[in-house]
């Protein structure tokens, strides 16, 4: 899906006038499948992906061990991809791309089809912000119960690697918030994921399904929006969401605390300094 195919050069942007052509290279694409597939006629790849997580959530046993559980994420990994793709489409349809402002080559993309494609993305952030997340970090907790007061260091290394692995699903699926849809919830899902990261996986091993530089990436692009989010908090809120990052990377609770916790946060401030913006 994600293979971009032949490549078509400036100026060669015409209909082919035979089946089968005798022009082989007509038959190409200026900047790959997939966009060229969502800006002329995303209804079939868009309700094939929705469908294909529907019935990955169908195999969801409650429980990481399941056979099931890496063909479940192939498919997370899969939607979060091609919600990459519809995002940059809006994006560059509605001018609000941080980066980009000039218009694609042969890409134009209908009024009609931008509202499907607001509507694809929102039905699949819905799923993956939603039954995805829920499942995701209940797989976590299962995995971090079962090593509390372990010594056995196989056991706790063995569910420390499959937490890496679900903590960087988690993290995909909220690749494409900006920072003015930030909320308590996402921000501690992307901060606990980083720490928890930075603190337990053990990089260049290849030890995980997302390629580290794709994390790497997400870790920059998140980065400055976690940070001006947490200048905007109060002493409360922000206490809450660090102390929800030490738990989760130590081992020593859950990111959400069941109703009232009598567990007294402690009250985080920033380093003084201009440099000092995190």
């Amino acid at each position: 899906m994600f293979e971009p195919g032949a490549y078509l050069p400036m100026g060669l942007n015409q209909e082919p006038k035979f089946v089968p052509t005798v022009k082989s290279e007509l038959l190409a694409t200026p900047y790959g499948l997939l966009i060229n597939e969502i800006h002329r006629s995303p209804d079939a790849v868009l309700q094939s992906v929705h469908k294909l997580l529907e019935l990955a959530l169908d195999l969801d046993t409650g429980t990481f061990k399941s056979s099931t559980v890496d063909i479940i994420l192939y498919v997370v990994r899969l939607c979060c991809r091609v919600e990459n793709y519809v995002d940059f489409m809006i994006q560059l349809e509605t001018k609000t791309h941080e980066c980009i402002r000039t218009p694609l080559r042969d890409v134009k993309v209908t009024e009609r089809t931008l509202e499907k494609l607001v509507d694809y993305r929102a039905q699949l952030r819905t799923m993956l912000r939603g039954k995805v997340h829920k499942m995701v970090e209940g797989y976590i907790i299962e995995a971090m119960r079962e090593i509390e007061g372990k010594v056995d260091d196989e056991v706790v290394d063995r569910n420390t690697k499959i937490a890496c692995r679900m903590h960087t699903h988690l993290i995909l699926i909220y690749r494409n918030v900006p920072l003015v849809d930030l909320t308590p919830d996402i921000a501690s899902t992307l901060l606990c994921g980083f720490v928890f990261l930075t603190i337990r996986h053990t990089w260049n091993l290849n030890l995980l399904e997302i390629p580290e530089f794709e994390i790497y990436e997400l870790q920059a692009v998140m980065r400055r929006r976690l940070v001006n989010y947490t200048r905007s908090l109060d002493q409360q809120p922000l206490n809450e969401l660090m102390e929800a990052a030490v738990r989760v990377s130590t081992g020593t609770g859950l990111r959400k605390l069941p109703g009232k916790s009598e567990v007294k946060a402690r009250n985080w401030a920033y380093i003084r300094g201009k440099r000092s913006k995190g």
